[in-house]
């Protein structure tokens, strides 16, 4: 049986991909790119990712899409907030770039779920769980 997780940034669905050959189903997945998220439920299945500015949303949302859903208590988190405002690479970085704000949304996101899903974790290298 897999383990149900919710996907932000998702993309085309690289991450998800990865976490998939291990057993993880992402139930919902959730990217700012209309073609990344045409890409993603290509290749997942329909309907599982859907377009959503994650700057402008929040845990709340996020458990009420899952609910609207009836997509039960995933038990983790995955998602890799973009990093090109913090690449060294990137030339044409700016300041008021919203990029720069994610992590800390991302993190936000995270508390709020977690702290709404008890049993619910973060999965990944930070977690200890690779």
């Amino acid at each position: 049986m897999s383990i149900s997780v919710v996907s932000l940034f998702c993309g085309c669905g690289g991450l998800d991909l990865g976490f998939a050959q291990q057993d993880f189903a992402s139930v919902l997945a959730l990217d700012v790119n209309p073609s990344a998220v045409k890409t993603y439920n290509a290749n997942h299945g329909e309907g599982i990712a859907q377009v959503a500015d994650l700057s402008k949303v929040d845990g709340k949302d996020i458990i009420a899409l899952l609910e609207e859903r009836k997509a039960g208590t995933p038990k983790g988190v995955i998602g890799g907030s973009p990093c090109q405002t913090f690449s060294e690479s990137n030339r044409y970085a700016k300041d008021d770039d919203i990029r720069h704000t994610l992590p800390e949304k991302y993190a936000g996101i995270l508390k709020t779920y977690h702290s709404k899903n008890a049993g619910a974790g973060i999965l990944g290298p930070l977690s200890g769980h690779e």
